[in-house]
């Protein structure tokens, strides 16, 4: 659903309302974990941001996806994750 084919994808994905910290399977992985996963665009995970992604959110084997990127030591993307969890409550 969300490798790296464009910005239809996440813009379909925000229009049809849907939250973007919502789990898609059992594993507890949202999103923000797929999109990460797949090396999706960091617009494409920035658009996620802006719609209140919460990158906090453990799937099931306990993982975030801040947990992902810094594993990855990618600045980018730990950037665009820790500024969406410091502006949250």
């Amino acid at each position: 659903m969300f490798g790296t084919s464009g910005d239809s994808q996440v813009t379909a994905f925000v229009e049809q309302g849907r939250r973007s910290s919502f789990s898609f399977n059992r594993k507890g992985v949202t999103a923000l974990h797929l999109m990460l996963k797949k090396n999706s665009p960091p617009k494409h995970v920035e658009m996620l941001m802006r719609h209140r992604a919460d990158p906090t959110i453990r799937s099931k084997d306990r993982k975030s996806p801040l947990d992902l990127v810094a594993k990855r030591r990618d600045k980018t993307y730990l950037n665009l994750l820790s500024r969406g969890a410091a502006s949250r409550p």
